[in-house]
């Protein structure tokens, strides 16, 4: 509610604007001031004198940046842009640990016990005169409980802060007076006054003022509203941290940064999203610890009433009364019941969860993903879908354009060192298409150029000389000595390569960006549904004086203005509109070519060919691309909103080659032989989208369906029902197809459907599925925020480690129920046979005792068994978790019952014939102390029995990296042997000589014995559910009637 009632007195305040009287001082430019702007106040905008005034105050030049030497002057004075990551203390994760209903009333009981035991003389005397031993023991040891448990949740909130922090810096666009051109800077670098250029799908990194042409803003993070919102110099100039570019491109400049940002004055008003918030996994476990709590819970009461019976009616039958004595034993009872069932609730349950997801993002770091939603980690160990683009997951990314055929000329380029482009580029730029004119305005090489470097969104810029790497292909040395960095889409960078080995100099290409900067018309961004993308310029610009001879379009029906009603042309106004995309598609919109005499033709003669090699390209699985233009013969509307990409010229086309990752089709064949369905959802061409899917064993045509968008459209739900199971290549996908079978998977089918993207286009799709990927390294920045997980590498083999890391999850929460159920099963039943059968009622192992055991199953044992990595062959070994399955299954169960049968039966052996064995007196301290160390003993070596979950031998597989397991198995030792040893009156213990110890580690060791003997045992079909870990990846298909590999 603190959400909603901030936002409404936000909107109140934003009514109310004009009636607000506005004042100019010195703090009106100062932090606070500044940050008042947002989200928009257009008219203390207007008093502080708009964007010129707020440049001219900041000191700024809008043209050049700020001077480096100024950022840390800056900083201090307007603040840094890190956002402050809220922490909770120590003392916050004590207080959580303690607000549990048992350890409270273990708590009251102890302080009962200890008031009683100082204030009766009777108790007093009975411990050595120590009568405060008994409580402070139990405080003592749940004071201990709840260290650890908050050490462990500081620990994982540590590390999560860490990861949340990384997030927050990523790499911007700047433009600074010390370099010649933008640049890129970490986001936490920026400070007020930096102008900062933001991209078509980059998240804003801060607040700032737009300074540039109009753009459309979606503020969906930060107002809640999903409608992109148009943005403009004039009427609404705001743009806010955490919104991203729809369309165009943002020019601003910063105003506030940090925790002055709008976004994080929002959230800090807002009530937080619990960061405590549990995963379905979570919450079925701690359902499962409420039953067995309440099973425990019903013990503890049966036990007490038991033994306070017994005993009343003992001191009855004696004719002895109710005195302090008989109150003092009745506390003890009721104390060993509470701490029964402290040790009965498995409290340590969804802690383990979050445990175990904790220690696996940690590694998954070093394993190249970022994961930014907690419970992601787990759903992907049910993942059983993924669906997939080319770009990225599957290829390098790394695009080369190696074939073209541009004006009648067909090419192919195999290595850009050693190419002759002059080959090229010279006859390019001789032919004409008005040859008395200037030949660079209207030569194929010039129009081929202009389309290459101005419909782009790619660009050439300074990097931050630091991160710059000698091997870098993305490096290039312009002709003033400046080492450069393409930045940007690889297809764009691509076509920006091409586009500079073609010029004689690099500075062709900032001649052109400079000369037309300013002359932008329009910008049609990437159009996932069209699959094209378009630049609309005005061509007067001073590179050519061809643009400024009034000529008509190259048009045969060019006219002065238009039947639509827009302004005729002055004698120097033309308009040219470019466009490229997909080839197939574009081709169709094209009725005309440039021929290898540089003369515009009639493209009919030409579209055989055309799309013979079309064909042949993508099946050879390049990306083919169609390059075209149209000369306008009006002058547009300022505020255009559409192309008209009917009658273009085509210039030629071109073949963008991407090699597939070397490792990508193992890893690929590691999913699916993991019960992985692996299907290609893609914008690309449906030969090309084949020819790659096979490459790498998606597709195989006997078994599998492949269509692209169109047929896939005409078909209802109903109808792709029987065809989804089977259907591995979606081509030409447009967002709403993504989003349509991501929802066809997981309603008809119940999939757990993860999905990759790295686009704008991509949002929806990431945040419908169970799991978004988000592409790293070449994803934008919207994805970024919109995924579960970014992949660092954008390799499928990071997904495939996710999945390997989520089943881990689910392996190491079953090795810990196994572990604690079977010492739950054991502490319980000789807790209760012990106080029964002897007549003090006195428990075979004390609450401090029972504390200790519990610290060992519950904190311990999650550390230990939660910081396993995945083995080998744990893929291959399991199967996805379906949301109904069991937690426990048949063969653990097999196991509980087995070793809580052996170690019952030692327990009682001690109990009953050790005193004769032991030559120790029966039912006293150092009887008891045997008890207790040899459940222990036990209890420790259980811990590399439950590591077997395949049923395998070796017990010990992999425990050389896991340093957690030794130390908690060494450190649980010491602390036995110390307990034991100087324990005394404290934990009810006595020192055990030499064959007491080595009886408590033989029988100890005698675990490991009955652990392999249960292993021996035949599961197939017995004791496994229908659904057989052991069943063949193959096996699973055919019983789920999805065709396999």
């Amino acid at each position: 509610m603190a959400g909603v009632d901030a936002g409404a007195l936000e909107a109140e305040a934003l009514r109310g604007e004009d009636k607000v009287k506005y004042e100019v001082n010195e703090q009106s430019y100062e932090r606070d001031g500044l940050s008042k702007l947002f989200p928009n106040r257009l008219q203390l905008l207007s008093v502080l004198g708009g964007q010129e005034g707020v440049l001219e105050e900041l000191d700024v030049d809008a043209a050049q940046g700020i001077d480096e030497a100024e950022l840390e002057a800056r900083g201090l004075r307007w603040g840094f842009n890190a956002t402050h990551i809220a922490k909770r203390s120590f003392v916050h994760f004590m207080l959580s640990a303690a607000n549990d209903f048992t350890l409270i009333m273990l708590i009251i009981t102890a302080f009962l016990s200890l008031s009683l035991g100082v204030s009766i003389s009777e108790f007093a005397a009975d411990t050595g005169g120590a009568g405060y031993v008994e409580g402070t023991s139990i405080l003592i040891a749940v004071t201990i409980i709840i260290i650890f448990t908050a050490i462990n949740e500081n620990y994982k909130d540590h590390q999560f802060a860490e990861l949340a922090a990384a997030l927050q810096n990523e790499e911007v666009t700047v433009l600074r007076a010390s370099s010649l051109d933008i640049q890129q800077v970490p986001a936490n670098d920026l400070v007020v006054g930096d102008i900062v250029h933001v991209f078509r799908g980059a998240v804003v990194p801060a607040d700032g003022l737009l300074l540039g042409d109009p753009c459309k803003m979606n503020e969906l993070e930060v107002t809640g509203e999903a409608d992109d919102v148009r943005k403009s110099y004039s009427h609404d100039p705001f743009i806010m941290r955490g919104s991203h570019v729809a369309e165009g491109r943002v020019v601003m400049v910063v105003v506030a940064v940090g925790d002055s940002t709008y976004l994080a004055r929002k959230r800090a008003r807002d009530a937080r999203r619990s960061v405590d918030e549990h995963t379905s996994l979570q919450n079925k476990l701690a359902n499962l610890g409420k039953q067995v709590g309440k099973l425990g819970l019903a013990i503890a009461v049966v036990l007490v009433s038991v033994l306070s019976a017994k005993y009343l009616i003992t001191r009855v039958v004696k004719g002895d009364s109710i005195d302090n004595e008989a109150i003092e034993r009745m506390t003890e009872y009721i104390l060993t019941g509470l701490t029964l069932t402290v040790v009965s609730v498995p409290e340590g349950l969804p802690f383990s969860v979050t445990l175990a997801i904790a220690f696996s993002i940690i590694r998954m770091v070093g394993e190249h993903n970022m994961v930014r939603n907690l419970s992601s980690v787990e759903t992907m160990g049910r993942c059983s879908e993924v669906v997939i683009d080319l770009t990225g997951a599957v290829t390098v990314n790394h695009m080369i354009l190696d074939q073209g055929y541009i004006a009648g000329k067909q090419f192919a380029i195999a290595d850009y060192q050693d190419y002759d482009f002059s080959s090229l580029a010279r006859p390019w730029g001789q032919l004409s298409l008005e040859p008395d004119e200037d030949a660079m305005a209207d030569s194929v090489l010039g129009l081929l150029q202009h389309s290459l470097f101005l419909n782009s969104r790619a660009a050439i810029i300074a990097p931050d000389i630091d991160i710059l790497a000698e091997d870098d292909d993305d490096l290039i040395v312009g002709a003033d000595g400046v080492t450069r960095k393409y930045y940007g889409n690889e297809t764009e960078i691509s076509l920006l390569k091409f586009g500079t080995a073609l010029s004689s100099k690099f500075g062709t290409y900032e001649e052109l960006r400079h000369a037309y900067h300013g002359h932008t018309v329009a910008t049609f961004p990437f159009d996932p549904v069209a699959k094209w993308s378009a630049v609309l310029l005005r061509l007067d610009a001073p590179l050519s004086s061809a643009f400024r001879t009034g000529r008509p379009s190259l048009f045969s029906d060019s006219r002065s203005s238009d039947s639509y009603g827009h302004a005729s042309l002055r004698g120097d106004e033309r308009y040219r509109l470019y466009v490229k995309g997909a080839a197939e598609l574009l081709l169709g919109f094209c009725t005309r070519i440039v021929d290898e005499n540089g003369e515009v033709v009639n493209i009919v003669p030409f579209q055989h060919k055309l799309r013979k090699m079309i064909k042949a390209w993508t099946h050879a699985g390049r990306r083919v691309l169609t390059l075209a233009y149209k000369d306008i013969g009006f002058r547009p509307p300022p505020d255009v909103a559409d192309a008209d990409v009917t009658e273009m010229v085509c210039l030629g086309i071109v073949g963008i080659s991407d090699s597939l990752l070397p490792s990508v089709r193992g890893e690929i064949r590691a999913a699916q032989q993991a019960g992985v369905m692996v299907r290609l959802v893609t914008g690309e061409s449906l030969p090309r989208a084949i020819t790659l899917a096979r490459k790498i064993s998606i597709y195989n045509p006997e078994y599998h369906l492949a269509m692209d968008s169109f047929e896939y459209n005409k078909m209802t739900n109903d109808e792709l029902k029987s065809m989804v199971p089977t259907l591995t290549i979606l081509a030409r996908a447009t967002p709403d197809d993504k989003l349509r079978i991501i929802s066809q998977l997981q309603s008809d089918f119940g999939a757990v459907v993860a999905v990759t993207g790295g686009d704008l286009a991509d949002r929806r799709s990431l945040i419908a599925a169970d799991v978004g990927f988000a592409m790293g390294v070449s994803g934008s920045g919207v994805a970024r925020e919109a995924a579960d997980i970014v992949l660092l590498s954008d390799d499928f083999g990071s997904i495939v480690n996710t999945i390997r890391w989520g089943r881990n999850v689910f392996s190491s929460i079953r090795k810990f129920l196994q572990f604690q159920f079977t010492c739950n099963v054991v502490t319980v039943l000789i807790t209760i046979i012990g106080s029964v059968t002897n007549s003090r009622g006195e428990p075979p192992i004390s609450p401090v005792g029972l504390l200790w055991v519990n610290l060992i199953m519950d904190t311990f044992a999650a550390i230990a068994l939660a910081s396993d990595s995945p083995s080998p062959d744990l893929l291959r070994k399991t199967k996805p978790v379906s949301s109904s399955e069991n937690v426990v299954t048949r063969v653990m169960m097999m196991h509980i019952f087995g070793q809580a049968a052996y170690q019952l039966l030692m327990l009682l052996l001690v109990l009953f014939i050790g005193p004769a064995f032991f030559t120790v007196e029966r039912y006293r301290r150092k009887h008891f102390t045997l008890v207790f160390n040899a459940h222990v003993m036990m209890t420790l070596f259980n811990f590399f029995n439950v590591r077997s979950v395949f049923q395998q031998q070796n017990v010990v597989s992999g425990l050389g990296r896991n340093y957690y397991f030794w130390a908690v198995l060494l450190f649980s030792g010491a602390v036995q042997g110390a307990i034991v040893t100087i324990g005394g009156s404290w934990t009810k213990t006595e020192p055990l000589g030499p064959l007491q110890w080595a009886s408590c580690l033989v029988l100890g060791a005698g675990t490991l014995l009955v652990g392999a003997f249960l292993r021996t045992i035949p599961t197939r079909g017995i004791l496994l559910e229908s659904k057989d870990i052991h069943d063949s990846p193959k096996d699973r298909a055919e019983k789920s009637a999805l065709p396999f590999g």
